[in-house]
């Protein structure tokens, strides 16, 4: 979870994201129009993979904060 300010760590961050992602591509959060679910999931997982990205090329390390 997001301390006081709003801020995870690495790898807090990827733990909540991938949780994320796996509730809606098992159905077990449930979206408006499930029509969407596709489209829905390969945002996130592009989200994610930038997100990503941007913490790795910054140096920090797994322990370093990330915004949500």
């Amino acid at each position: 979870m997001p301390d006081a300010s709003g801020y995870f760590t690495y790898r807090e961050w990827e733990k909540w994201a991938v949780d994320k992602i796996t509730a809606i591509g098992t159905g077990r959060m449930k979206l408006i129009d499930e029509n969407d679910r596709e489209g829905y999931l390969r945002v996130q997982i592009e989200s994610m993979i930038r997100q990503a990205l941007r913490h790795g090329r910054s140096g920090r390390g797994d322990d370093d904060p990330v915004s949500p």
